[in-house]
């Protein structure tokens, strides 16, 4: 058969429907069917856009918050100001509530709670206690800003700040400064310009003796009064140190209690001459009285040198810690020269000790170092109580003060320099 070669009969493979690019469509077949899904109208391509991802992908251009992609600065939503807020009632609560327990704690006396258990420890580590509510208010008061946490946490921090605040005024008031070594007592000791006095819990006798005997040698105090030196420690000390027992340059008296518990001793040096020596028994335990002569030289003519030791506040047993405390008052108040020294088993936190001693310098105050512990020795100095103290009362006062340690004991040594007032 042959193909058709008239004008329109062109041959359909020469210029076909595609224009005669060469595309051989085939010939026209049957209408379809309609199509099922109506045709998608076409999309411009993508821009590509030189950004980070895999090649082709289009990120869309970045614009600053608020604003249109393109649209002129200044233009489109912007983000409202911060706007203070208040407290509402829970922070005030909150804040009530936080300050009054730190109250409570830092100041049971407040409440009259400072002599019962077991408000009367806490208090003797009321320097600590102040420092960590501020620390703790101060990092408080941080998180709620920087987390916006809202103002509620913020009045939080800031009461218990505020309580914390004014215990560290409180007690920095004695503890500003830098008190003065003690030196030797044989400087000045010989002509009467200054006593220098040695005091040391010994810890139911169990400091040792050796290193005890070397530390009054090197430092020569004129008066040392050792609560709780009994039985062995007594003995060895006094063969070192006694004039009338091998040793040399001191005098030593002693007094126990009923059950040798928590015994007395006392050593005077030979030069301050011989003194008047009693018992006081109107406490737990006994104290030593002792009434140098006129004859002695400059500030310790005539004075009375009292060394105390008032029962622990242990629970249950702070009436009668109180009581001893108390009793304080008597030598504070004796209208002559008096030099008091001792564990206290208090501090100047305590309201019973403060008032009791109201009359009386504190040796560790009066020189800038009233807060450096001198109990429990396995705790650094700042984190312990000093509840070790020397008074003076009726005209002599305190020109130095240092506390160093000591072995075998739970107490560190302290040294007094005692001058005319």
């Amino acid at each position: 058969m042959r193909p058709r070669t008239g004008p329109d009969d062109r041959r359909w493979w020469e210029d076909g429907p595609d224009g005669g690019h060469g595309r051989r469509a085939g010939p026209p077949g049957p209408p379809g069917p309609p199509p099922r899904y109506p045709a998608r109208p076409l999309q411009p391509p993508p821009t590509r856009v030189e950004r980070a991802g895999p090649p082709g992908w289009h990120v869309p251009p970045q614009g600053p918050p608020g604003r249109s992609p393109g649209a002129p600065p200044g233009t489109g939503r912007r983000r409202p100001p911060r706007r203070l807020r208040l407290p509402g009632t829970g922070g005030v609560i909150g804040a009530l509530v936080v300050a009054g327990i730190a109250i409570v704690v830092l100041y049971p006396e407040v409440l009259g709670l400072d002599d019962h258990a077991p408000f009367a420890q806490v208090v003797a580590v009321r320097p600590q206690l102040a420092v960590l509510a501020v620390a703790v208010a101060a990092l408080g008061a941080l998180g709620a800003w920087t987390r916006r946490s809202g103002p509620d946490a913020l009045l939080v921090a800031l009461a218990l700040g505020l309580v914390g605040v004014v215990a560290l005024v409180d007690v920095g008031a004695r503890a500003t400064g830098s008190a003065p070594a003690v030196g030797s007592g044989t400087s000045d000791s010989a002509d009467g310009g200054s006593l220098v006095v040695l005091s040391l819990n010994t810890y139911k006798g169990q400091a040792d003796p050796d290193a005890l005997a070397d530390l009054v040698r090197s430092r020569s105090p004129d008066l040392v009064a050792l609560p709780e030196a009994r039985g062995d420690l007594r003995r060895r000390l006094a063969s070192r140190l006694d004039d009338d027992q091998g040793g040399s340059g001191y005098r030593s008296y002693s007094a126990d209690d009923v059950d040798d518990a928590s015994g007395m001793t006392v050593f005077v040096r030979s030069s301050l001459g011989r003194p008047t020596v009693t018992q006081d028994r109107s406490g737990t335990y006994p104290s030593i009285v002792v009434d140098l002569p006129r004859s002695a030289p400059g500030v310790a003519s005539g004075l009375r040198f009292v060394a105390v030791h008032p029962r622990s506040p242990r629970p249950g047993g702070t009436g009668s810690w109180a009581r001893d405390v108390s009793g304080l008052s008597r030598w504070c108040a004796a209208g002559r020269p008096t030099v008091v020294a001792g564990d206290m088993n208090s501090t100047e936190d305590h309201r019973v000790f403060a008032e009791a001693t109201a009359r009386c310098t504190d040796a560790g105050s009066a020189t800038g170092d009233g807060v450096t512990g001198t109990w429990p020795s396995w705790l650094p100095g700042i984190l312990g109580a000093q509840i070790d103290h020397v008074l003076t009362a009726g005209g002599p006062r305190p020109t130095a003060f240092e506390v160093v340690p000591a072995a075998g004991t739970d107490h560190r040594a302290i040294l007094a320099r005692i001058g005319e007032g």
